[in-house]
């Protein structure tokens, strides 16, 4: 393990975003042409303030300003600490580093419960589909798992809150808890409404592994402190297989030393996993570095998308240029060749810089550009559609628009032959019929947002259960069957 004293993260901030203003060039504009007005208004006014124009302190002088003159001031308790909180998230915020930021206390405890999963709650992962969200993912060993939700339930409360309209960030504060408490989870599955009542608990999962034909699946959702651990747990019973498939699949990343030490899982300790390159030029190695080997996996498929990133394509790079018989198969990833270091505040909050490049054991840098995969295998277009929210919106038939295009795209993953258009026609009432019918279920001959999200919700819930209807995978089970 790392000896440096910060951490240093190779994380993907697609899905974290600063509690600070939605927009800080905006705000600093804003406040800008704020304090430019003013002070002309004061020239002339002849303001006691006016004394202070040319003052070292401009931060200072913009909040005297803010406090006495601005029409909401005496809206918030401590407008001088909210300005100042808010003016180090602009500090650190440039628009060619996405990844540099500040982090209060709170963002940095969601940074690290998302590199770790380690958090108190119910286990799953889930995705705002339309307007509920929709399970996504379970868990192992959560208390989710456990209860028997699985992918492609649709959440419709949680408790007595409904779920309607709420944003990820919101559905997330109503699913996390305290240790030992039950919830009731109202959810939808196959178009029938039940109950499920889970108890929280401390949950830790980055791994999930399961078989298919004898092929193991080591599927790491993010690059965390147990995950190295967790990968050992799970390869222990596949010290005789000389096949695996390692899926990174929507991994946006974690922390630099997990990613090695699970890089040398795989890889003889003398294998460079990636170098890093700072502000300096100075450049350090990184080897694999692993007291548990299983060299015994002759031939690996890596598993990837747009959304596996950072941590995951030094894995990705590692293997494909280190291990005798790697390949890639899926999606050109993301492309963050850059790695964080996060360093500690003293009141609890903390600054994240991008502090060095890394590349490849050969010198590959594919920021901005990805890892274009040996074998290309691109997810079906249900998967990848922007989910629109239709609200209260019905169709007839006869209608034509972009959500009815969706569901004839869902409804043709679900084995129904219909055209690739946006049109409401025979064929697609026919189809929804059938869907309903045989679960046991009527439809009313009208898509609405139920409509809409019982298809999704079925095709999240096949792909998950039948790995035949996983293109991805099952080219990767059938590439290494051959």
């Amino acid at each position: 393990m790392t000896n440096n004293p910060y951490r240093i993260d190779l994380d993907n901030e697609v899905k974290t975003k600063p509690k600070g203003p939605k927009n800080i060039l905006a705000l600093g504009l804003v406040l800008v042409g704020l304090v430019i007005g003013l002070i002309i208004g004061f020239v002339f006014a002849k303001s006691p303030i006016e004394r202070e124009l040319f003052s070292d302190d401009k931060a200072e002088l913009i909040i005297e300003y803010m406090d006495n003159y601005w029409l909401y001031a005496d809206e918030y308790e401590d407008l001088a600490a909210y300005m100042k909180e808010n003016g180090y998230y602009g500090m650190t915020t440039f628009l060619d580093d996405p990844y540099t930021t500040y982090l209060n206390s709170d963002d940095l405890n969601d940074f690290t419960t998302n590199i770790n999963n380690d958090f108190v709650g119910v286990g799953v992962t889930y995705i705002v589909l339309g307007d509920y969200p929709i399970i996504k993912e379970v868990l192992a060993h959560s208390p989710a798992e456990e209860a028997g939700i699985k992918t492609g339930d649709i959440l419709l409360k949680i408790g007595e809150k409904s779920t309607y309209g709420l944003t990820s960030e919101e559905v997330k504060e109503l699913v996390l808890g305290n240790e030992g408490e039950n919830v009731t989870i109202t959810l939808r599955r196959a178009t029938k409404e039940m109950e499920i009542t889970v108890k929280r608990a401390h949950v830790t999962s980055t791994v999930k592994g399961y078989e298919i034909n004898d092929i193991p699946v080591l599927n790491i959702t993010s690059f965390g402190e147990t995950t190295y651990d967790e990968c050992i747990e799970f390869l222990n019973d596949y010290k005789d297989n000389t096949e695996l498939i390692i899926d990174l699949r929507d991994n946006t990343g974690g922390y630099q030393d997990a990613v090695i030490n699970i890089a040398g899982l795989f890889l003889d300790d003398e294998a460079i996993v990636m170098k890093t390159i700072d502000k300096n030029e100075r450049e350090e190695i990184s080897y694999a570095k692993s007291d548990t080997k299983f060299l015994n996996f002759e031939d690996i498929i890596i598993l990837t998308n747009a959304q596996t990133a950072s941590a995951s394509e030094v894995l990705t790079l590692a293997l494909l240029e280190e291990h005798p018989n790697a390949r890639s198969l899926g999606e050109t990833t993301y492309g963050k060749g850059v790695m964080q270091t996060t360093f500690p505040l003293s009141d609890g909050s903390a600054i994240k810089i991008t502090s060095a490049k890394w590349v490849s054991s050969s010198d590959k840098w594919i920021n901005g550009v990805g890892i274009k995969p040996n074998i290309e295998v691109v997810d079906d277009a249900i998967f990848t559609y922007p989910y629109l929210s239709i609200l209260d919106t019905t169709y007839g038939k006869g209608s034509s628009d972009e959500t009815i295009k969706i569901i004839k795209a869902g409804l043709r993953y679900l084995g129904y032959e219909l055209k690739e258009d946006s049109l409401y026609d025979d064929e697609t009432q026919n189809a929804l019929e059938d869907f309903y019918e045989t679960r046991g279920s009527t439809f009313n001959e009208v898509i609405d947002e139920e409509v809409y999200l019982d298809i999704l919700s079925a095709c999240w819930s096949l792909k998950a259960s039948d790995y035949q209807k996983d293109v991805q995978l099952y080219s990767a089970v059938s590439n290494l069957g051959a």
